[in-house]
């Protein structure tokens, strides 16, 4: 404010205005010429600069951790382009203690799921089911190569064969394994064995043909002494409980009256 000003009796001098005072209270505020001006200048030189930096740079998705990615629950490609995941160990939870796909290095794991499909995605239908786990082979596909099958039935075309051929060939049932067919050729380099439980049986029904080469089946010297001890004789008990037993080669059969009791 401007000092007061005193004035003597007689003095000529006259009192200032108000409106003169006012004004002279007032500041000068906001961006005026010059400097409004240099504001405008800085703003259109950080225009260019950004329009430019877009064209420069490049945003690429390879070899860049995510870490966890919450989206709307699916992931996709591109149209006729693959899609690859890599990871040393890849675990897939829909949600806590639900259903979770597990796949590492030579496994593929899909735990406490109530139902499994496979579905076409162009006929969006059940390629796979496990409740109906049908796998059918294309005509094409004429021979199948594997070190382990776990399934509850092969079966072969109508009028065609079913062959299976390995170096060592286990066929394993829990419950037990039918055969069925016009004919059954087991063929063995070296031997072929057929085993069973403490329990179990083996029946073969049907006409049964030993080595049919011509060389025929070498016929052993049991029971005498001169007999391989390599080999068994399978005896039968001859009282009302028949039952089978072994005895060495070089010896007769001879059981006591408790086994075949």
């Amino acid at each position: 404010m401007p000092p007061p000003a005193y004035i003597r009796s007689g003095s000529e001098a006259s009192f200032p205005s108000a409106s003169d005072s006012r004004e002279d209270s007032i500041n000068v505020t906001g961006l005026r010429e010059k400097r409004l001006y240099a504001v405008i200048g800085c703003l259109a030189v950080l225009t260019f600069l950004a329009l430019f930096l877009l064209t420069v740079v490049q945003f690429d998705g390879n070899e860049i951790d995510l870490g966890t990615v919450v989206t709307n629950g699916y992931v996709s490609g591109y149209k006729d382009r693959d899609l690859y995941i890599y990871g040393s160990r890849l675990l897939i939870s829909g949600a806590e203690n639900g259903t979770r796909l597990t796949i590492q290095d030579n496994l593929c794991r899909l735990e406490d799921s109530a139902h499994f499909q496979i579905i076409s995605s162009q006929s969006l239908r059940p390629i796979f089911s496990a409740q109906h786990p049908v796998i059918s082979i294309d005509q094409k596909i004429k021979k199948l190569s594997t070190t382990q099958i776990i399934t509850n039935k092969i079966r072969a075309p109508i009028d065609e064969n079913l062959k299976i051929e390995a170096e060592n060939l286990s066929i394993r049932g829990n419950e037990g394994i039918r055969m069925e067919a016009n004919a059954v050729k087991f063929v063995g380099t070296t031997s072929v064995t057929l085993n069973t439980s403490r329990d179990g049986s083996i029946h073969l029904d049907g006409r049964v043909i030993l080595d049919t080469s011509s060389r025929g089946l070498p016929l052993s010297a049991s029971p005498a002494l001169s007999a391989s001890i390599d080999a068994f004789r399978v005896c039968v008990c001859g009282g009302a409980h028949q039952k089978l037993f072994l005895t060495p080669g070089n010896k007769p059969c001879d059981a006591s009256d408790a086994l075949c009791s």
